[in-house]
């Protein structure tokens, strides 16, 4: 881990519109848990793995990642920012996809599309309709009238790169 690991990374989370706050609750005791200075410092008898004992983030850190993630504009706020750095990353080797190669699932709370990943994971990328949105309003449509969105996996470090079309009304 890294002094620049996303608030998701330092929570143990993976990035998502079905993370509850109750999911951000529990990994915030957790991460508290795991990171407390008289557990660190007691090495030997805790579990961290060589990665963890190269940075031990401060609380005031874990207290500010749970802040973000459990008040929903922060985090809006927070996963539009997340996805703009991403943008600037270059796309070599990146998969690219269309919305059409997307599993699509009805439900109450809205549609929802789901690919699995080549780690195995069977439901690695989720889109939800509000991310759709989200792209639409924030972001020009490209010159061949497509919309694009970069998707992390949850279940590993691989991105896609997901194109949609948007319907024009009027």
């Amino acid at each position: 881990m890294s002094d620049s690991q996303t608030h998701y990374e330092l929570l143990g989370l993976s990035a998502g519109s079905d993370i509850t706050p109750k999911d951000v609750k529990e990994a915030y005791h957790q991460a508290l848990l795991r990171y407390h200075p008289d557990k660190v410092h007691r090495s030997a008898s805790l579990s961290l793995s060589t990665a963890d004992a190269k940075y031990v983030p401060t609380i005031d850190r874990i207290v500010e990642a749970y802040n973000t993630l459990l008040d929903p504009s922060l985090r809006k706020a927070y996963d539009a920012s997340l996805r703009s750095s991403v943008k600037s990353v270059a796309h070599h080797g990146i998969e690219l996809f269309d919305l059409e190669d997307f599993e699509h699932h009805e439900n109450a709370d809205g549609d929802r599309w789901t690919k699995s990943c080549r780690c195995g994971s069977p439901v690695a990328y989720v889109l939800s309709e509000e991310d759709l949105e989200q792209v639409v309003k924030e972001q020009p449509t490209q010159p061949d009238g497509l919309q694009e969105i970069l998707l992390g996996c949850r279940g590993c470090s691989l991105f896609v790169r997901v194109t949609f079309a948007t319907a024009e009304t009027g």
